[in-house]
């Protein structure tokens, strides 16, 4: 057995030495079968696409699943953090229009890049197949007159919801929006039952002075879980569905947070002490119409310690049909342990609460989707040398001004943007 074993390899592989010994192995533990390019088949892994129409332009987009991206790519994205995005636009129009991935994702992989992470460099016959498959099967720019273009952004990975922005220029441009649940670490927003905070309250639909009018009477801050004790300030609307709401705030690079527990919080102290990013770390619970935020998003930087983050909760108001989200909004800048916090570790926030609001406002601007914006007053002013605290007992001054930010489903310039004569914030 062992000579006709060293038979074999001397005449089928290697000269059976150490090298040829681990060669062998490597080559086993690959799989021994090289990955094989293959034409993608629609019908077979597009079972979640999602179409969406203007005028002489029909987009398609779905994502799929890391099994499926494994199966078509050979090799497992997410791993790396990277999220593969089918696309299809069709052009019936007699205008041609550019694709901007940009627009989809600014930190995105191009083809040949996404080829180099899964399969090393194009140095070998094989490998140079590879890159070919990879660049024929990527999404192209220009989607000419009556013609149909398609294909794969490879996009980062994105926990929860996936949002997709894709947009088309030309002579006109177009928008369009798509948000899809990817499976994962639970969300705080997947514990919600949205459809119940309506059964049995009366719905307001309301004109833009009803409005006004009713945000007007809202408290100055959210609170802590018994509603006795002022938290963070009330300083945030948004109008718009839940759907384009994270959408929106998606593509601007924010995050949704995962569900505060044990293993969560284990999490944010590692990445704390260690210094990584934790894009999801949870945001603790503040009360508002009697119930913790529905859902919270955040945008960090490179530590945990420093992140904007915004608790959002879904009042019982409509603008045009349009829900109202209640919201707060704040900036971390460190953490600190408080026995205040059940979990004996909390955040600790920057003083100029305002700064937060307005980054927020700049922020969904740049996402051409917001249509008009009004401030309204819920609470009197406060200085840096006079103060409020929130319930850890940290300091923050602000304005006492709540941002009202309303979105539409189509493209907006800046220079269409309306800004309601309300109330004007001064710094």
């Amino acid at each position: 057995m062992k000579n006709g074993l060293s038979r074999f390899l001397k005449e089928r592989c290697v000269p059976f030495t150490l090298g040829a010994f681990l060669f062998c192995t490597l080559l086993c533990l690959s799989g021994c079968v090289p990955f094989q390019p293959k034409e993608f088949d629609e019908c077979r892994y597009l079972s979640h696409a999602i179409a969406k129409s203007d005028g002489d332009v029909t987009v398609t987009a779905d994502i799929l699943t890391r099994a499926e991206a494994e199966e078509f790519f050979g090799f497992d994205f997410v791993s790396k953090g990277i999220q593969p995005v089918w696309i299809k636009i069709e052009n019936k129009g007699q205008a041609a229009y550019w694709f901007i991935p940009h627009r989809l994702d600014p930190e995105y992989y191009s083809a040949m890049e996404a080829a180099n992470i899964a399969y090393g460099s194009r140095s070998s016959a094989e490998h140079k197949k590879i890159y070919d498959h990879f660049y024929d099967v990527r999404m192209p720019r220009l989607v000419p007159p009556k013609e149909t273009s398609k294909g794969f952004v490879f996009t980062k990975f994105e926990p929860g919801l996936k949002h997709i922005v894709i947009k088309l220029t030309g002579k006109t441009t177009k928008r369009f929006m798509f948000a899809l649940e990817i499976p994962g670490p639970e969300m705080d927003f997947q514990k919600v039952i949205f459809s119940k905070f309506y059964n049995g309250h009366e719905v307001k639909n309301l004109d833009i002075a009803g409005l006004r009018q009713e945000l007007e009477k809202l408290p100055c801050c959210t609170t802590d879980a018994m509603g006795a004790n002022p938290a963070d300030p009330l300083n945030l609307a948004i109008v718009g569905d839940r759907t384009q709401v994270m959408a929106e705030l998606l593509g601007r690079g924010w995050d949704l947070t995962e569900t505060i527990n044990m293993g969560s919080v284990f999490k944010m102290l590692f990445s704390d002490v260690f210094g990584i990013r934790y894009r999801t770390s949870p945001v603790s619970p503040l009360y508002l119409l009697g119930r913790p935020h529905d859902f919270a998003m955040q945008k960090a930087r490179s530590t945990i310690d420093r992140r904007n983050h915004l608790r959002l909760w879904l009042s019982t108001m409509k603008f045009e049909g349009k829900p109202v989200w209640l919201g707060q909004i704040s900036r971390d800048i460190g953490i600190k342990f408080t026995s205040k916090s059940p979990y004996f570790v909390t955040h600790e926030i920057s003083e100029n609460i305002d700064e937060s609001r307005h980054y927020l406002v700049e922020d969904m601007l740049a996402s051409n989707a917001v249509e008009k914006i009004g401030y309204i007053r819920v609470s009197k002013p406060s200085t840096l040398s006079t103060p409020r605290q929130n319930l850890t007992g940290d300091e923050y001054f602000t304005d006492g001004l709540m941002a009202v930010v309303f979105l539409v489903d189509r493209y907006v310039p800046y220079n269409e943007v309306s800004f309601l004569e309300w109330e004007t914030p001064y710094h």
